[in-house]
């Protein structure tokens, strides 16, 4: 139970047990050798007595799932006789407790097998019965082929029109629309022994999709041809744009889930998945706005009730059925009005001003006009990929590559003033970036700062502090002079770039100075360095990084390198405390101490591992470590670390105190006491990439050992992603899948992401 820290029942009841305390031992007390003994046991009993009050208060609460305490679900699931999940992962007990009866209602359909991925794991997911993916001969009862698959027209038979390129990229995947041969061989999470008659496919989607709001894009240099291309990704890079949930609640009414409706990278084929229909209230509303004429009218409507499945397909139904060709403005509004509203393109982009209500949508660039910042319409953007040879589709205005988060005008430079809203997916809320950051400081609107461009000083103050309450870019940044404390932040759910155009100095000037940077995702063109000096006579009692991104370098869309972002401790700092923060490297100057370095939930990535493999360098002083990847060489002087993983050679002056525990690192490290630590001797598969700004950046791959992979103290992974619990919620699904799927099935779990 956590206490509530306003409700004083702990210092009610140690009030009121003491005065029923004669007086004469509470004098006593306070004379005696050891003062205070009497008192303390009073409040011990205080604290129990406080205790059962609450518990008191709550056993209403405590008789819902919904609000209880974690001491009463054991107790409620065993009134609905469920089998629990494990204690560690708290959300999936809850959720299989509330949702029991549910279950076992529906017992074996698909609605409740997907329900258990949502529910105990909190990933999305779909899945998918293999039976009907099985090859066979056709009969004259089959569909004809146009009924078929949605995407290929595969007939029900399954074979294939090779001349669809769109099958061979569906192939493999949740929604494969192609026939395969039975394979009875075991499945080992690939493709071997995935189709048959009794096997179950969970399609597993374990990154999240966080939306960047109103970003800046950055302009790459113009190609030979003096096309300008430009990137979602501030920095440069070529990151995918990735897809938000947008899947209706299936709890009454279930249905298949799309391919563009679960959060994975966005493919080109799903955005420009575009589908029409025309319908009478269209024909009698464009009539009503004189986009069309009274006989054009009853030419549209011999179409109502087809669906047509590309815009080509239904401008060339429009241009036979027309008699007079619409003009071009009123063919964009046709289009607009007639996109259907389950399809990719109109999942994925916003919807028109006025139309619908839904947040769901994924990406969404907006110009200003006439002061007012306005999104591209939809039937003006296509999907396409942005290679050497640009493409230029007529009447389109905006092209966007979504699986390298490109975008291209066609007219030309993009517009002044342009803005981007996007989904980049990652494992988790580490790093800066959009996600919720609870408990922030309360900043003064006098003290925020946004529009983007030049970041100057805070105002000089004792304990000044500055908060970028927006996510556009930043640049260049004035050097910082700390008087007692400074805090920089940005607002929560906002991820802005700030650019370095050289090296960043911040300066303690006292003795007791104190430093918190919140949320910042700091890059720049070049190899830049981050200095915390001080001056005369002066020290840093605290610094803190927390959920930060140094970034630790990379390469462009066009090619150009990034150079990492290195921290320099070149003062005396009490305390360096680093939480779920991406860094680039860390060293302490010959002029520097630490002497405590903790470090908790953190990434540090040394990208340039031939000539600077020293991802992290202590001289003196203590490093606590905990949950955290450092890819690269560790060396310190004495260190306590537990779930570390540390693709480098470890080096630790005084090996006679500290200890390494549920760790993993290369062979010949010298370290203190090892418990139960793995020799990692091959880092190359561990990851599912080390390119930052890819959704699976530091994610363990699916190939990991699992002494790795469950090596933490319990039973978690190693490294940064502990805390995420996945082998935890792996069980747990596997668990209730074996409790509800149909006898004599076989479950296939399948990580997409």
């Amino acid at each position: 139970m956590v206490d509530a820290p306003d409700d004083r029942f702990r210092r009610y009841y140690a009030e009121k047990l003491w005065d029923l305390i004669p007086p004469i031992y509470r004098h006593e007390d306070g004379l005696a050798d050891s003062p205070g003994v009497l008192r303390a046991l009073v409040e011990v009993l205080a604290d129990q007595a406080a205790i059962l009050r609450r518990s008191n208060d709550r056993l209403w609460e405590d008789q819902v799932i919904d609000f209880c305490d974690d001491w009463a679900v054991p107790y409620l699931a065993d009134l609905v006789g469920t089998r629990m999940v494990s204690a560690l992962d708290k959300r999936g007990r809850r959720a299989d407790v509330a949702n029991t009866i549910y279950y076992r209602r529906r017992a074996g359909t698909l609605a409740v097998l997907e329900g258990l991925v949502a529910d105990i794991t909190g990933w999305d997911g779909t899945v998918v019965e293999e039976f009907r993916r099985l090859v066979r001969h056709p009969h004259g009862l089959d569909p004809a082929p146009a009924r078929g698959g949605r995407f290929t027209g595969t007939p029900a038979h399954g074979l294939p029109d090779l001349r669809s390129a769109r099958g061979a990229e569906l192939a493999w995947t949740a929604w494969d629309e192609l026939h395969h041969l039975p394979d009875v061989r075991r499945n080992h999470g690939g493709l071997d022994g995935r189709y048959g008659i009794p096997r179950v496919a969970f399609h597993l989607y374990r990154l999240l999709a966080y939306r960047v709001a109103r970003a800046a894009p950055r302009l790459l240099a113009p190609d030979a041809a003096g096309h300008v291309r430009f990137t979602f990704d501030p920095s440069g890079r070529a990151v995918p744009l990735f897809q938000r949930h947008s899947r209706p609640d299936f709890a009454f009414d279930w249905r298949a889930a799309l391919a563009w409706e679960l959060p994975a990278a966005m493919r080109c084929e799903v955005l420009a998945n575009a589908e029409f229909a025309v319908s009478e209230a269209l024909i009698l509303t464009w009539l009503g706005a004189a986009v069309i004429t009274a006989a054009q009218a009853d030419e549209l409507r011999p179409l109502r009730g087809i669906r047509f499945p590309n815009e080509a397909r239904f401008r060339v139904r429009l241009a036979a059925a027309l008699s007079v060709p619409l003009g071009l403005a009123a063919l964009h509004r046709v289009l607009a009005d007639a996109l259907v509203g389950d399809c990719g393109k109109a999942v994925l982009l916003p919807p028109p001003p006025g139309v619908g209500a839904g947040d769901s949508w994924s990406v969404q660039v907006e110009e200003p006009v006439a002061g007012v910042l306005t999104p591209i319409a939809r039937e003006l953007t296509v999907a396409g990929a942005l290679t050497a040879a640009l493409p230029s589709p007529a009447d389109k205005r905006l092209v966007i590559d979504a699986e390298r988060g490109l975008g291209y005008f066609t007219a030309g430079t993009p517009p002044a003033g342009l803005l981007t809203s996007y989904c980049y997916g990652f494992s988790g809320g580490l790093g800066a970036g959009s996600y919720d950051r609870p408990g922030l400081p309360i900043v003064a609107p006098a003290h925020q700062r946004t529009g983007g461009g030049a970041l100057p000083a805070p105002a000089a103050a004792a304990d000044a502090q500055l908060e970028i309450a927006d996510s556009l870019s930043y640049g260049p940044v004035a050097d910082l002079s700390v008087q007692h404390s400074l805090l920089v932040q940005t607002g929560n759910e906002q991820r802005p770039y700030v650019a370095l155009a050289s090296d960043w100095t911040i300066q303690a000037t006292r003795a007791d100075s104190a430093l918190t940077l919140d949320g910042l995702w700091i890059g720049g063109g070049g190899p830049r360095t981050i200095h915390l000096t001080a001056s005369a006579a002066a020290a840093w009692r605290q610094v803190t990084l927390a959920h930060v991104t140094f970034d630790p370098g990379g390469v462009t869309a066009d090619g150009t390198p990034i150079g990492p972002i290195l921290l320099s401790i070149e003062s005396p700092v009490s305390e360096l405390a680093i939480d779920a923060s991406i860094l680039g490297g860390i060293t302490v100057a010959p002029g520097g101490l630490v002497e405590k370095l903790t470090l908790r939930s953190t990434i540090v990535h040394s990208t340039d591992l031939a000539g600077h493999p020293v991802a992290l360098a202590q001289g003196k002083g203590e490093l606590d470590i905990a949950g955290c990847t450092v890819i690269g060489e560790l060396r310190a002087h004495r260190i306590e670390a537990t779930e570390l993983l540390c693709t480098g050679v470890i080096t630790i002056d005084d090996v006679q105190a500290g200890c390494v525990r549920f760790s993993a690192y290369p062979p010949g490290s010298v370290v203190p006491r090892a418990f139960r630590t793995q020799p990692l001797t091959d880092p190359r598969a561990l990851f599912t990439s080390l390119r930052f700004g890819d959704p699976g950046y530091a994610q363990l791959s699916s190939v990991a050992p699992d002494a790795i992979a469950r090596g933490g103290d319990d039973g978690t992974e190693i490294g940064a992603f502990h805390a995420l619990l996945t082998p935890i919620k792996f069980d747990s699904l596997r668990a209730k899948v074996d409790e509800f799927l149909p006898f004599g099935l076989i479950p296939l779990y399948l990580t997409e992401t």
